[in-house]
C-alpha cells in the first residue's frame, strides 16, 4: 500500500503541474489577445473591403459573390412562382406567391456591379405587372406579361454569364 500511495502523489503532482502549465499558457494567450485586440471598450476595427483589379472579371468581386449568393434562393422562389403563370394555371395563391417573391427580390437591393444589376433585372418589370394583373383577376394579361418577361430574360441571362466572366 505505501507503494500505491507514493504513485498517487507522483500522479497528483503531474496533474497539478499540467494544470499550472495549462493555466499559464491560457493566461498568456488571453493576455496576447487583449493586447492585439486593443481596448475592450473600443469597437472592433473593420476590415478593408477586398480590392478587385479593374481588369478582373466581376465574378471575382467578393461583394458581388455575396449578393448573388443571397439572391440565389430568392431567384429560385421567383422561378417557382412563375411556373403557374407560365403554364397558365394561376390561382389566387399563385398570384400571391409571385407578388411575395418579387417583394423579396426588391428587398435585396441592387447588385454592386451596375451592368450585372441591369441584366439581373431584365423581365422583372413585366413580372411585377403580371403579379398586379393576376392579383386583380386579369389572368390573360398576367399570362402575357410573364411570357414577355421570360422572353426578355433568357437572352439577358446568357449575356450575364459573359459579363460575369469578363468577356
Amino acid at each position: 500500500m505505501p507503494h500505491q500511495e507514493e504513485g498517487r502523489k507522483v500522479l497528483s503532482h503531474r496533474i497539478s503541474r499540467a494544470w499550472v502549465i495549462g493555466g499559464l499558457a491560457s493566461a498568456s494567450l488571453i493576455g496576447a489577445g487583449l493586447t492585439i485586440s486593443g481596448n475592450a471598450d473600443s469597437p472592433p476595427a473593420e476590415a478593408a473591403p477586398p480590392v478587385v483589379a479593374a481588369n478582373d472579371p466581376p465574378i471575382t468581386d467578393p461583394q458581388l459573390q455575396q449578393f448573388l449568393w443571397k439572391r440565389d434562393r430568392v431567384q429560385v422562389e421567383l422561378n417557382d412562382a412563375l411556373v403557374a403563370l407560365k403554364d397558365k394555371k394561376a390561382n389566387p395563391a399563385a398570384c400571391n406567391r409571385l407578388n411575395a417573391a418579387l417583394n423579396r427580390m426588391d428587398a435585396l437591393g441592387h447588385a454592386p456591379v451596375a451592368k450585372v444589376d441591369v441584366l439581373l433585372r431584365v423581365g422583372q418589370d413585366q413580372f411585377r405587372q403580371a403579379a398586379t394583373a393576376c392579383l386583380s383577376g386579369d389572368l390573360t394579361a398576367a399570362y402575357a406579361l410573364v411570357a414577355q418577361g421570360l422572353a426578355a430574360r433568357s437572352p439577358a441571362y446568357n449575356e450575364l454569364d459573359d459579363v460575369l466572366e469578363g468577356e
